[in-house]
């Protein structure tokens, strides 16, 4: 059964600040093989196989950590065939069960030097990389419709689909670290997966633009109009570049009529907890399938997009949705703000040609005083 896999902060800083990542990257080819083929049977794998078998069966050879290493992975073997049908999601718990693997296939005997990179057991490095490599998979395809990144204890996804359907999700990649006293003396030891992790978010079927443009209104919030992000919008969006999507307006463009409409957007309100005045207004909002929105929502100095649940904790004073309970989907704070304008403009659809009419808008018109 397909378990969602994470790889934690703990982990996941050691990763990169001890240049596994970019060892991993390396691999990232054999890597995507497994996941694609959803069997061992490639190079390099198939060799490692049989290295392991030889090595396990030559009656010379002393017990090593090599052997505990092969036997992992062999171990691995046994369990994939035992399981037909397989498929590369279903291969996720496996790996996490027996990590040597991935670890064997992207450090090699560099496993032997997990105290140099950081890490307290040779077993805990080999759980770090397998995590990180089922966690990130989709950043290593640079064909990608993801844009990640991290920011405190969430990993932050922006999703374009074929159609160029937006999603937005959050995902609790917090993990515990903590000393044990052991005959060497204290040691640090730390989550190296995280398993099922939360994951919540916001989505919109045909345009993207109110979601840009609600980041728009939480940087004039913040003070924050005059970024490289906004003010160089169109460079960054060219060192980005865009990730296509099959559709007519992507590829024909939409009405004179939209271009206004989405022009007029930038002159809406973005909600504001204790703001005395109503808004301006409708207030700007997400739209998403059967009537079903998502309200973004700023909150002294972080912006919240919020969805209507009747057991939620959160309520909109005044206006529109005066009796109404609201969750949180996504908190954003001001180092997401960047990430965020980055993302949209890399996967914004359906109508590119929308993001300069904006843009041009939002940077004309003078700063609002919330």
């Amino acid at each position: 059964m397909f378990e969602r896999i994470e790889c934690p902060n703990p982990a996941y800083e050691r990763i990169i600040n001890s240049n596994i990542r970019n060892q991993i990257f390396n691999k990232k080819r054999e890597i995507e093989t497994l996941f694609i083929y959803h069997n061992l049977y490639q190079e390099p794998i198939e060799e490692i196989l049989e290295d392991a078998r030889k090595y396990l069966f030559d009656i010379k050879k002393k017990i090593s950590q090599k052997t505990v290493i092969y036997q992992d992975i062999l171990n691995l073997e046994v369990d994939l065939n035992e399981n037909e049908f397989i498929t590369s999601r279903d291969m996720v718990p496996h790996l996490m069960n027996h990590p040597s693997l991935l670890g064997f296939l992207v450090l090699g005997e560099g496993l032997f030097d997990f105290k140099q990179c950081g890490f307290p057991s040779r077993r805990s490095l080999e759980e770090s990389i397998t995590s990180f490599c089922i966690g990130e998979r989709n950043t290593f395809d640079i064909c990608t419709r993801d844009y990640c990144w991290r920011n405190g204890d969430y990993k932050n996804v922006a999703n374009q689909s074929i159609h160029g359907d937006m999603f937005i999700s959050q995902i609790d990649v917090s993990g515990k670290t903590w000393n044990e006293l052991t005959f060497f003396g204290e040691e640090t030891h730390f989550d190296t997966f995280k398993k099922d992790s939360i994951d919540s978010g916001i989505a919109a079927y045909q345009d993207w633009s109110e979601f840009l443009i609600s980041l728009l209104k939480y940087a004039d919030h913040l003070g924050m109009k005059d970024i490289p992000e906004i003010i160089n919008w169109k460079e960054i969006m060219e060192q980005g570049g865009a990730v296509h999507c099959n559709s007519a307006e992507g590829l024909f463009g939409s009405s004179s009529l939209e271009y206004r409409m989405v022009e007029g957007k930038i002159k809406e309100d973005i909600l504001l907890k204790d703001k005395q005045e109503k808004p301006n207004g409708f207030p700007i909002i997400i739209p998403y399938a059967q009537g079903h929105i998502y309200v973004p929502f700023l909150v002294k100095d972080k912006l919240l997009y919020l969805v209507e649940n009747e057991n939620g904790d959160i309520e909109i004073p005044g206006g529109y949705f005066e009796g109404k309970k609201f969750s949180r989907q996504i908190i954003y704070d001001s180092k997401d703000l960047p990430e965020a304008l980055k993302a949209t403009y890399k996967l914004f659809s359906r109508d590119r040609r929308k993001i300069p009419v904006i843009m041009n808008a939002f940077l004309s018109q003078e700063s609002k005083a919330f």
